[in-house]
């Protein structure tokens, strides 16, 4: 069984981290990939900064309608990022 880890970021790094998976960085103690087997302390406002999610600044006409009724129920709310990991 695979033990499970959590990687707090910033909102707008998640599509990145999505498309090209956690990479190894320079950090505040050298180089590597920071997780914590914690969701809570990888939900601090620190590492997941919250985001308020506004539709009206996206660029929905390259959205379906699909995902606009899936994000409509988020819009004006607050939001954070984390991944879960198997380590």
């Amino acid at each position: 069984k695979w033990p499970i880890a959590y990687h707090g970021t910033k909102f707008e790094f998640g599509m990145m981290i999505s498309l090209s998976a956690l990479m190894a960085t320079g950090g505040d103690h050298g180089t590597g990939v920071y997780t914590s087997p914690s969701i809570k302390y990888c939900a601090h406002p620190r590492y997941a900064k919250p985001f308020k999610l506004d539709l009206s600044k996206a660029k929905q006409q390259q959205w379906t309608s699909e995902y606009m009724q899936e994000f409509k129920k988020y819009d004006g709310k607050w939001i954070q990022c984390a991944f879960q990991c198997r380590v």
